[in-house]
């Protein structure tokens, strides 16, 4: 106990310093939490709040990984200020030595303790990034951000606070008003299907009154237009879903013209479709659930119950429709 009392009144300075640097890093950790998940936001943690087991149950590997790399910067962010305090107070000492070789010595033995122990820390901070990089899926990462695990988006596909209705809900949504279907030998399309000719998607649109920017495209590869032939009608259905629940005017921007990247569910295959921007960003951001941001163009994405994902890219919507569903209007729409 007495070489305990020693030691500590000897190191008292170095003790005071760590507390003073460490403490308001500790009510930092607190307020913003370590925990990434299981968290109830609202404040009510009674066991008969739903809200409890949903959000308690969201944690997943990837929010453990998210833990981890949390506690490990965390310990990295305590650790720098300590070592650059460290480091000045060798070197007072070393300075103020005036000649007495105790002193130079402990001056010496402080700085190389203290710059082991910052390599050793940034070393292992450097490990754990790279394995938990290597265990992980690259598109849990932020815009590409190798240090910044972001699992919203892989969160958002394992729902739990989806109702009876919304599952039963149709996903196929009828016709606008007025509108039939072409019948007879090679006509098209079926609800189900894609529309072959351009004229039949943009009368569709209109009867929503729903317009297209441009006229339809002259040939295969011209970009300077806007072309509806091929496009599903799922997709067709959705925007006019989107009309009618936010109530607000927009301008269809884009379809299957070239242009756009390919993919099975891109431009070209029928599943996209642009909008201008307007009173219907509103809508999207504060109807529907937020997903982060796009890898590659880091576009903020919102999804709506059926999985449509509607990224907000510079000057226009890009949505990307799985499935057609009619949309909860919004208040005073």
């Amino acid at each position: 106990m007495k070489a305990m009392a020693r030691f500590l009144f000897r190191h008292k300075y170095s003790f005071i310093l760590v507390l003073f640097l460490g403490t308001p890093l500790y009510i930092y950790a607190q307020a913003n939490g370590l925990v990434p998940c299981g968290t109830i936001s609202s404040g009510n943690y009674s066991l008969l709040n739903p809200t409890y087991y949903l959000q308690a149950t969201s944690c997943n590997f990837c929010y453990f990984a998210k833990l981890i790399q949390n506690i490990v910067n965390f310990l990295v962010m305590v650790t720098i200020p300590i070592s650059v305090t460290m480091f000045a107070w060798a070197g007072i000492l070393f300075f103020t030595a005036t000649g007495n070789p105790k002193r130079i010595t402990r001056a010496r033995s402080i700085f190389r303790g203290v710059l082991i122990g910052f390599i050793i820390t940034i070393t292992g901070w450097l490990v754990v990034q790279i394995v938990l990089q290597s265990i992980t899926r690259g598109d849990f990462y932020s815009a590409n951000n190798w240090v910044n695990l972001d699992c919203s988006e892989y969160n958002s596909s394992r729902e739990r606070n989806r109702d009876l209705n919304s599952l039963l809900t149709p996903v196929v949504a009828p016709p606008a008003p007025g509108y039939q279907y072409p019948t007879g030998p090679g006509t098209n399309p079926t609800p189900g299907g894609a529309y072959e000719e351009d004229s039949q998607a943009r009368t569709q649109l209109q009867l929503a009154g729903i317009s297209v920017n441009k006229a339809n495209c002259s040939s295969a590869s011209d970009t300077n237009c806007t072309s509806l032939t091929g496009i599903q009608t799922a997709t067709i259905n959705q925007v006019i879903n989107l009309k009618q629940a936010c109530g607000c005017d927009f301008i269809l921007t884009g379809g299957t013209e070239a242009g756009h990247s390919g993919g099975d569910s891109s431009h070209s295959a029928g599943y996209k479709a642009d909008i201008s921007l307007g009173s219907v960003d509103a809508y999207i951001q504060s109807m529907m659930t937020s997903i982060g941001n796009r890898a590659g163009d880091n576009a903020p994405q919102w999804r709506d119950q059926y999985g449509n994902t509607y990224a907000k890219e510079g000057d226009h919507w890009d949505i990307q429709v799985k499935a057609a569903g009619p949309l909860e209007s919004r208040p005073g729409a």
